[in-house]
């Protein structure tokens, strides 16, 4: 689960307006900057004490920096507290691969390191169309003049012509879009109650991974079986890929029962909501989608009983009857329950009230036996 940690440290730290971003390796990855590792035996970050750095002990491992200002030059430098000893005999000569990202993630300036030292003296500047983010990979090892060496990587500082993070004075606002399924999981952390509202556009069941763009957030649950409500999220962030996440310094979110069913036999909420990255930038959601919901704590699927509160662009469906247990409709129509069970198999041996829906039409009718 992903939890609020270092959400305001980074807050405070990027809306600091300097003329350079620095990461600071110091025990953990900064709060903006994303650690890479091609090592699926060793996925995660791993860190040296005496000097605090990150451990750069394989080719393919380095990392990504927050967004920057949109900047056609921008200087990297490489700040090494130390280079250790290993047992590598051969190695690239290119020990640093830099390369400079435009908003499409592509590549439009590549530099590399060839030699590094310890000190804050490794930089290279990257000339291209746009730069507003930097991946530092390292793709060799240095060599110490006897061995080839492990390092010891304190800090990395990105600067230059444009530099710096996006400038709250000038905000912009998008709309993000291409969802196509919701998923509300409900979980307990410190004896408290939370929704994970998870809008994502696909699943991958082959390899079990999300398809961009995802949007998730964390709120405090009301309770563990209804999730209407407007909340101020505790956590949010947005991918577009696997390298570009935006977490989010605040947000609210309105999440509004609609009364209807989608094709998968789920209850259909509204989900509205604006949320602030850390320079000031906005970014809105408006989407009407059927929700699964899961308690992760017990391992089971969640029967929603929101209350409908309000019904938006849905016609009521006239000339519904029912006699006997069945229900009696012009075209062909889906019977649901009030929590959002599909009994249309059973219409002939009903009782209680259903909720009908024929297209985008839906009638409430109760039915006797």
């Amino acid at each position: 689960m992903k939890k609020i940690t270092f959400l305001f440290v980074a807050l405070f730290a990027t809306m600091t307006m300097m003329a350079e971003v620095t990461g600071t390796f110091s025990g953990s990855i900064p709060a903006g900057w994303i650690y890479i590792t091609n090592n699926t035996t060793y996925p995660d970050a791993g860190f040296y004490t005496s000097p605090a750095g990150l451990k750069l002990n394989y080719e393919g491992q380095g990392f990504l920096s927050p967004n920057l200002v949109s900047s056609d030059e921008v200087v990297v430098t490489l700040t090494i507290g130390a280079l250790n000893q290993n047992t590598k005999t051969a190695t690239s000569t290119d020990i640093f691969t830099v390369t400079g990202l435009n908003a499409a993630d592509e590549v439009v300036a590549t530099k590399t390191l060839t030699s590094v030292a310890v000190g804050a003296n490794n930089t290279v500047t990257l000339n291209g169309t746009a730069i507003v983010k930097v991946k530092v990979i390292m793709t060799g090892y240095p060599n110490d003049g006897t061995k080839y060496c492990n390092i010891n990587l304190t800090s990395c500082t990105v600067g230059g012509e444009g530099g710096g993070t996006v400038n709250p004075t000038d905000p912009t606002e998008t709309a993000m879009t291409g969802f196509n399924y919701v998923d509300a999981i409900y979980f307990t952390y410190e004896e408290a109650g939370y929704w994970a509202f998870d809008l994502y556009n696909d699943y991958d069941y082959d390899n079990g991974v999300y398809s961009y763009p995802e949007l998730y957030m964390e709120v405090v649950a009301n309770n563990s079986s209804t999730i209407a409500g407007t909340y101020e999220v505790d956590y949010a962030d947005f991918s577009t890929s696997e390298t570009n996440t935006i977490v989010f310094a605040s947000g609210t979110i309105t999440v509004t029962a609609l009364g209807t069913i989608d094709g998968d036999s789920y209850p259909e909420y509204s989900f509205e909501g604006t949320f602030q990255d850390e320079s000031g930038n906005s970014y809105t959601v408006s989407l009407n989608k059927g929700v699964w919901a899961f308690n992760y704590d017990t391992d089971e699927d969640i029967t929603l009983n929101d209350e409908v509160v309000a019904i938006h662009n849905v016609e009521i469906l006239d000339n519904i009857y029912a006699n006997n247990g069945r229900i009696y409709t012009q075209d062909a129509a889906r019977i649901y329950t009030i929590t959002g069970l599909d009994v249309t198999s059973m219409n002939g041996n009903l009782e209680g009230v259903y909720i009908v829906k024929v297209a985008n039409k839906v009638g409430k009718v109760m039915v006797t036996k």
